[in-house]
């Protein structure tokens, strides 16, 4: 390898850092030495960075758009900045809020109910909400149940906004993907466009994200290529590997959280060299989105992103990762390439150990030790590869590991994940202890998040159509063997179509509980107050 001096190329599109990205993906001991923020452009001569885009391609533009201001009634004020309230309402926000008649305490009967149920609590909280409105002067704001003076003005919100400037965009036939940052956003986006856009372009529409099953993607991807569809309201899903021409314009709901994801998002549109395309982010509420309004030049700009890193601090993650180098060339541990092979011109200062490359010794040991447990890798001599210290133990993948890639996740990190089965699938018969077809999986939705939105009686909402839950599969106990990548288990939640006009949002209490403590960091006494 010296003696050939390899030179290694590195391409992409998008890092705003690609230098410093490039020094994690070559870990060696030397550029290890390089530490961030001790190295500049210049003097640098190891990595060299190619930064003018030479391809030939029409202008983007990028514009960053605020929805309007709406009142209480949802009239839209044609304006983007809120206006000052009236001179009464100012006067009754500064008034004591003691002086407005207050919300009435429940009585233990009221919080407890008869049978125990939120429907009787929410009742009687409705019916005393509006006594307080009856009683309202004549003239004076609206308040809630606390005695807060509502807000007169609001601003629309960036999901019904996205839909309304995608309806706009298919009705004059241009060709736009909207990207939003969640599922729940995805579907709020595409069911909003479908009650406003013309009955004759319902069927033109398409919503896509990483939870459809892989027959619903592969339809509309075909769909997409063909031309026969004008518009698609996606998750990042569609940010990479689908090379979709002819589109003109990209819609965001809100920033995509990162420059690089911002630009991959946007190159879909304009693939062709010779026509000109657009991006508009649609800005939520949040003080940061708002500022991206005010200043549009911080768009573009790399401060937003900070420098890009390669985690790798879940032994569920790295085992994977494990397993495949074990399978390519015997992992070497805390030794060196050099040290195994007895080759001492490599020398050991310049070759990464597989514990630096794999996330660090405890990461590395615990990952290794399942593999190890399980089965997946076995112990190899290492004169076995070539003469060298008998004490160093390498270790590869079992035989029956071959094609160790394809058992590994690119789609999920999670080994246990729900699908959502419609019951009034044909084929699926109405049952509710086991998946009958494929044809019936609507969703697939990670372990950690099937709680959230699929527990029974949530309302879900697929492509348009809302279902409601109403059984899952019991979990297996939380157990660190149950959650390797290795023991991939597909469970079930089982819904069916709803004609529901609510949705669901849970209510969850977060409790932490310290398993392991890894690192501990004491700060010096006259510290504590200064950070």
């Amino acid at each position: 390898l010296e003696a050939r001096s390899p030179t290694f190329l590195a391409a992409s599109a998008t890092l705003p850092w690609p230098r410093e990205h490039f020094y994690r993906l070559f870990p060696t001991q030397k550029n290890s030495k390089r530490q961030l923020g001790q190295y500049g452009e210049t003097g640098d001569n190891a990595v060299d960075v190619v930064m003018e885009d030479t391809s030939p391609r029409a202008s983007k533009h990028f514009f960053v758009w605020n929805p309007p201001i709406l009142q209480q009634g949802g009239q839209c004020l044609h304006r983007v900045t809120f206006p000052t309230p009236p001179k009464n309402i100012q006067a009754e926000q500064s008034d004591n809020v003691n002086s407005h008649p207050k919300r009435p305490r429940l009585s233990d009967e009221t919080v407890r109910g008869p049978n125990k149920t939120d429907k009787y609590i929410a009742m009687k909280e409705t019916e005393e909400t509006q006594a307080l409105e009856d009683v309202r002067p004549t003239g004076a704001p609206a308040r809630n149940g606390r005695g807060e003076v509502r807000s007169v003005f609001h601003r629309r919100h960036a999901a019904d906004e996205t839909a309304a400037l995608f309806v706009r965009a298919i009705h004059q036939g241009t060709r736009c993907i909207a990207f939003a940052k969640t599922r729940n956003l995805v579907e709020w986006i595409y069911e909003k466009a479908l009650g406003l856009v013309d009955a004759s372009l319902k069927t033109k529409i398409e919503s896509y994200r990483g939870g459809y099953s892989r027959a619903d993607r592969r339809k509309i991807e075909e769909r997409l290529f063909s031309n026969d569809v004008l518009g698609v309201v996606a998750t990042n899903a569609l940010e990479l590997g689908v090379d979709v021409g002819g589109i003109d314009l990209t819609i965001h709901c809100g920033y995509p959280s990162s420059y690089a994801s911002l630009l991959q998002q946007a190159g879909r549109s304009g693939r062709a060299s010779s026509t000109e395309s657009c991006a508009v982010v649609v800005c939520f509420n949040s003080p940061s989105e708002q500022h991206l309004w005010k200043c549009p030049n911080t768009l573009l700009a790399k401060g937003l992103s900070s420098t890009n890193t390669i985690p790798l601090n879940s032994p569920g993650l790295v085992q994977g990762h494990l397993l495949c180098a074990a399978e390519e060339h015997p992992l070497t541990g805390q030794n060196s390439i050099a040290a195994i092979y007895n080759c001492s011109s490599l020398g050991d200062q310049e070759i990464p150990t597989d514990i630096m490359l794999f996330g660090g010794e405890h990461i590395y040991n615990e990952s290794l030790n399942e593999l190890i447990s399980s089965g997946c890798v076995v112990p190899l001599p290492s004169r076995s590869i070539v003469q060298s210290n008998d004490n160093i133990v390498l270790f590869k993948a079992h035989a029956s590991k071959k094609k160790a890639w394809s058992k590994v996740a690119i789609r999920a990190i999670e080994p246990i994940n729900f699908a959502i089965v419609d019951l009034s699938h044909p084929m699926q018969g109405r049952r509710q202890d086991t998946i009958c077809s494929e044809a019936a999986v609507l969703d697939t939705v990670p372990y950690s998040r099937v709680f959230y939105h699929a527990h029974p009686g949530a309302i879900i909402s697929h492509r348009g159509t809302k279902y409601k839950v109403v059984s899952m599969m019991r979990p297996p106990a939380f157990a660190p063997e149950s959650f390797s990548y290795r023991r991939s288990l597909n469970l079930a939640s089982f819904a069916k179509p709803t004609n529901a006009r609510y949705t669901t949002r849970p209510l969850s209490t977060m409790q932490i509980t310290v398993i392991k403590q890894l690192m501990r960091v004491d700060f010096p006494p006259g510290e504590k107050n200064s950070t």
